[in-house]
């Protein structure tokens, strides 16, 4: 458990095998700077165990990014990792800064709570490869992903039953973004107000 959270400077470049470990704040509140992890340099994030029961849990942000922020000019990678329980005003599993590059391998994105953007908020470039996007809840924009500019691709992966108690159940898509979608599975997205995929 962390006590605060991880920062990645700029600069730095880190590699970490979570094998089976878990990263915590253990926050039952929100508190400033109320991460997980923020990145500011580059991080190569992944879990190789039998289970891949690596995770990143327990962020309660009252800003930006409460399981991992990846900040501008950050280079994030993050293979077989699940990313769940975590709250922030927005972005509740991750928050993507402009000019950074966020990829996720097999990676599940679930049970992450937010005013907006409960899963992923996007601002930079987004890839996705396998992995899922589920039970994300917001209160009010997009329960799974929300693309606020920059660009996101989600390949083979699958998103479903997030919920938003405004728009956008699934995505909330700024007019000035990119998304594209190969060979993914979305379903059971709901939103009160309209939009559930």
């Amino acid at each position: 458990t962390l006590s605060k959270g991880w920062n990645v400077p700029e600069n730095a470049e880190i590699t970490l095998d979570l094998n089976g470990h878990t990263i915590s704040r253990d926050l039952d509140y929100r508190a400033d700077n109320g991460y997980v992890i923020c990145v500011s340099g580059n991080l190569t994030l992944s879990d190789n165990s039998e289970n891949a029961a690596g995770l990143v849990t327990g962020g309660g942000n009252t800003g930006y990014g409460g399981g991992i922020v990846a900040c501008a000019g950050s280079v994030v990678t993050v293979s077989d990792i699940t990313v769940s329980g975590n709250y922030a005003n927005t972005g509740g599993g991750l928050m993507i800064s402009e000019n950074a590059a966020v990829t996720l391998n097999n990676c599940k994105i679930t049970k992450n709570t937010a005013l907006g953007a409960a899963g992923i908020y996007n601002s930079g470039t987004l890839t996705v490869n396998g992995g899922c996007l589920n039970e994300n809840y917001a209160v009010n924009n997009s329960g799974g992903f929300y693309a606020d500019g920059g660009s996101a691709e989600f390949k083979d992966c699958e998103i479903k039953n997030n919920r938003s108690d405004n728009f956008g159940g699934a995505f909330f898509v700024d007019y000035s973004a990119s998304v594209s979608l190969d060979g993914c599975t979305v379903s059971g997205n709901t939103a009160k107000n309209g939009g559930g995929a």
